[in-house]
């Protein structure tokens, strides 16, 4: 039997990259798959063609994951469709350019962290009645590692994300887990996708000589390490916090 099983999971901006990636597992281990994205349809369709043409079940939902009515939008379309909520992963983040604290403003800081938390707190609000629900109700977050280690040029996105998992772990995880709610967070560390593409090649070679792996992981590796949270051991595991080890496999650096 697949680990999914007749279970359905929303994926936040899956129309690529790393939420595509993750989307595409859970849909070969059974999940229904809904496959958010914010406005490239054509990028996003064919995530869910190879989902179908790997057998698996989805549907596209295009949500601005940020704005209120539009998540409100895209549960009712996921219960109009599938009738349930099981699996939350919240992988949207608000687009950033590294930037030197001197050339920083406070919009630039406030638009991450308010870009960041809206996402989380509208999808997990509004999916919570429906994931009350479920015997199996999980919610994953992919944060960063620049909230553990310094990058320059990243302080108003290392700030969002560290407020993101404070939000997340420290303030929804007692209140969701006494519903019987698990979540955990994950955080990948330099991954090949397209955002990499706007940095220079010698500052991509250090940042891959740099990580555990000795280059950058792939957004495969990631949605198998999501993938992990929900097999032993981590099947009853929450409040936790997840980065990939040099061999791609779960490390839990909560303590950290």
């Amino acid at each position: 039997m697949k680990i999914f099983n007749n279970q359905v999971a929303i994926v936040t901006s899956s129309g690529r990259g790393i939420g595509a990636a993750i989307a595409k597992e859970f849909a070969q281990e059974g999940a229904k798959v809904v496959v958010n994205y914010l406005t490239k349809t054509d990028t996003a369709s064919r995530v869910l063609e190879s989902i179908q043409q790997a057998d698996g079940e989805g549907i596209l939902v295009q949500a601005d994951v940020r704005q209120k009515d539009d998540v409100k939008s895209l549960i009712e379309q996921t219960i109009e469709k599938y009738g349930r909520v099981d699996i939350l992963v919240n992988n949207a983040h608000t687009p950033f350019k590294p930037k030197s604290f001197e050339d920083l403003t406070w919009e630039d800081l406030q638009e991450q962290i308010d870009g960041t938390i809206r996402s989380a707190f509208y999808c997990t609000k509004y999916a919570l009645p429906e994931l009350k629900k479920s015997s199996t109700a999980v919610v994953v977050n992919i944060s960063s590692i620049t909230t553990r280690i310094p990058e320059e040029g990243f302080v108003h996105r290392s700030a969002a994300k560290s407020y993101w998992e404070a939000f997340m772990l420290l303030g929804l995880n007692p209140e969701l887990s006494s519903l019987g709610i698990r979540i955990n967070t994950l955080r990948p560390g330099w991954t090949q996708t397209d955002q990499v593409k706007e940095f220079p090649e010698e500052y991509l070679q250090r940042k891959a000589a740099e990580s555990p792996m000795g280059r950058f992981a792939t957004p495969r590796e990631v949605a198998c390490a999501v993938l992990a949270l929900f097999a032993a051991p981590y099947a009853n595991t929450t409040g936790k916090i997840f980065e990939l080890d040099s061999h791609a496999k779960l490390l839990d650096v909560t303590e950290n």
